[in-house]
């Protein structure tokens, strides 16, 4: 298991910048936005030894990845713990122990306002 922080990444950014066209004066102006998305990644999918789980940090919150069979039963808690705002975290799981099969991993944090589940297959 390993943690990078968003400084060893070279991604640390202050703000989510994105660009619109102004059709007043016809040029592009660039906006803030309140809103930043998560992004997780789950590579490779799928996976046979190991997969990496690499997720930007939306808000700074408790996090927790816990991962489930098909049948809904906890195999594992992959991660629980206090994620930073724009904190980038990657982490590699080993799945020698796990079998072949359909796997769900469900990410969210504390408040109640992330919730996400991928589906992972054990080749």
């Amino acid at each position: 298991m390993y943690l990078r922080s968003c400084e060893e990444v070279n991604y640390c950014p202050s703000s989510n910048i994105t660009a619109r066209n102004d059709s007043q004066n016809g040029s592009n102006e660039k906006i803030a936005s309140d809103r930043i998305q998560a992004k997780i990644n789950v590579f490779p999918n799928p996976f046979i030894d190991a997969f990496e789980i690499d997720f930007l940090v939306e808000q700074s919150d408790e996090y927790i990845f816990k991962l489930y069979s098909a049948e809904g039963k906890l195999v594992e808690t992959i991660y629980a713990g206090y994620m930073r705002k724009y904190e980038h975290f990657s982490m590699e799981i080993p799945s020698t122990s796990l079998e072949k099969g359909l796997y769900i991993l469900r990410e969210s944090n504390s408040s109640g306002d992330f919730q996400e589940s991928l589906r992972l297959i054990k080749q």
